[in-house]
C-alpha cells in the first residue's frame, strides 16, 4: 500500500492526511502507519 493509497482511503472516511507518515511493520501479517489529520 503506498501513501497515496493510505490517503485516498482515508480521505472516504473523512480524514484529509499530510504525506508524512511513519510505518511500523510490527508483525508478518500487518503494518502500522501513524500520520497526521490536517
Amino acid at each position: 500500500m503506498t501513501i497515496q493509497d493510505i490517503q485516498s482511503l482515508a480521505e472516504a472516511h473523512g480524514l484529509l492526511l499530510t504525506d508524512k507518515m511513519n510505518f511500523n511493520e510490527m508483525g508478518i501479517d500487518f503494518k502500522v502507519v501513524f500520520a497526521l489529520d490536517t
